[in-house]
């Protein structure tokens, strides 16, 4: 079964049921088994925190020492109190001494999710396409559109696609990102050398204000807590 559902409307700014905190790291490949332990004592502390709904490590599959840091948050409030953990500065103090560039954060809020509502029965972890489009202002509503579409249409039909979510960010309006969970690298690869694939990305670069950011992701820690095997009316 396959369910889409708009989480917010898009003239709430303030108000909303939950926010994703992802944060981009680059260490040298060196550095990669030190980060990914650093990372393993922080998060302990960060699960443990009144407000936080899940927490994942990602790594980019063809470059090692690539990673996102995914965690999900009730408000901008926890998030805040989070940063202000002890173990949390310390992670960051660590990690500074050896990454290749300053960490980059977004805080977004989830617009709309639309994959399977029954358990998952995934004998590998699953792999993630990361999109972030700026869009022109005036085009946001179309763009919407265009995505709501395409994921009924087209994405969720490809063989071994899970799930998709929209999300938008909290401070520039007109930044997006859109995550699509796959059964396996094959299967993402296959969506992205389809013909119907190429279609789309033509439609969205028309609206977008500048180029497309893409990474394609594989899951390096779940969350035990919210295994990605679970329904999606888990929706973290």
């Amino acid at each position: 079964m396959l369910a889409v559902v708009r989480i917010q409307s898009l003239k709430q700014t303030t108000h909303f049921a939950m926010l994703l905190r992802s944060s981009r790291i680059i260490a040298p490949p060196a550095e990669a088994s030190a980060f990914r332990e650093t990372y393993t004592d922080t998060t302990k502390t960060v699960r443990a925190h009144p407000g936080n709904l899940a927490v994942r490590l990602w790594e980019h599959r063809t470059s090692p020492g690539a990673f996102f840091v995914n965690s999900w948050w009730s408000s901008m409030d926890d998030v805040h109190s989070a940063a202000e953990l002890p173990a949390v500065k310390a992670f960051h103090d660590r990690s500074a001494e050896f990454l290749m560039e300053r960490r980059k954060s977004w805080h977004l809020e989830l617009i709309e999710r639309a994959g399977a509502t029954q358990q998952l029965n995934m004998k590998t972890p699953p792999v993630m396409r990361l999109s972030k489009a700026v869009i022109k202002s005036a085009e946001i509503e179309r763009m919407l559109e265009m995505y709501t579409i395409a994921t009924q249409t087209f994405t969720l039909k490809q063989p071994g696609c899970i799930l998709v979510r929209l999300f938008r960010d909290l401070q520039h309006r007109n930044v997006f990102f859109i995550q699509s969970l796959w059964e396996s690298a094959d299967a993402l690869e296959a969506n992205l050398s389809s013909a119907g694939f190429q279609k789309l990305r033509l439609q969205v670069l028309d609206v977008m204000e500048e180029r497309l950011h893409t990474w394609n992701l594989h899951l390096l820690d779940d969350d035990p807590r919210r295994p990605l095997c679970l329904p999606e009316d888990a929706v973290v």
